[in-house]
């Protein structure tokens, strides 16, 4: 459950902002995550904030996908942090594959 509720956590903060950034582009995009690496470095006794800065990458993969008209591939990393018992230190790296292709 604990693995479970994290990886969720890190699927949901990486799409949000891919589905929101692919909604701006006004093209048909499908956005699919192609595979999951998780490393869980402390419990995560609190509240677990996600944070994904990898909107220019994706901004990135949206134009390539719009030029070339090809599936792009890319590595989006999130990081878990539990701020009011770790500060800036993170509890869990995720890495999620991230693919997108224009219909």
């Amino acid at each position: 459950m604990y693995i479970g509720a994290l990886a969720v956590g890190a699927d949901l903060c990486s799409a949000l902002l891919a589905l929101n950034l692919i909604n701006k582009s006004k093209i048909k995009i499908v956005p699919i995550f192609k595979d999951l690496h998780a490393e869980f470095i402390k419990r995560a006794e609190g509240d677990v904030h996600f944070v994904c800065n990898e909107g220019e990458k994706i901004n990135q993969m949206i134009n390539a996908v719009l030029k070339e008209k090809i599936r792009v591939n890319e590595s989006i990393d999130v990081i878990a942090y539990v701020p009011s018992k770790l500060g800036e230190n993170p509890v869990a790296k995720f890495s999620l594959t991230l693919s997108i292709k224009a219909y």
